[in-house]
């Protein structure tokens, strides 16, 4: 079974990965607008909800970047594979995207719980 799993790793590791430039490997699934004021708070409440979920699978990690018009918060595996990517813009614009074949890793990968806490962040800061 670990010679199985070798083999499948060294094969992916020679694949090309999927980036938020592939807008067409990604998929909107849940958007909304915050106070501006609250944007910077929202992407701490993503990042800790993000790496909340994942204390387990050392694999998988979360990482949030700063970007000229906000924040960029996302889920990959191995630091590669984009799987979930939240862009959180300095006026209250807030959208999650998902990587379409997420489902399909491994058979097993579910992204709910990083759709949950992105819906618990928007319920807490968002613009009445």
């Amino acid at each position: 079974m670990k010679f199985v799993v070798l083999i499948g790793l060294v094969i992916l590791s020679g694949c090309s990965y999927s980036t938020r430039q592939d807008v067409d490997q990604f998929v909107s699934v849940n958007k909304g607008h915050i106070k501006p004021e609250d944007v910077s708070v929202f992407a701490d409440c993503l990042m800790d909800g993000f790496r909340q979920l994942n204390i387990m699978l050392t694999a998988v990690t979360p990482r949030k970047e700063t970007r000229a018009n906000g924040y960029r918060v996302e889920t990959t595996i191995e630091n590669k594979l984009l799987i979930m990517s939240a862009d959180v813009l300095n006026d209250g614009k807030v959208e999650l995207f998902e990587y379409k074949n997420s489902h399909s890793l491994f058979g097993v990968w579910s992204t709910e719980g990083e759709k949950e806490a992105f819906k618990n962040c928007l319920n807490q800061h968002k613009k009445q």
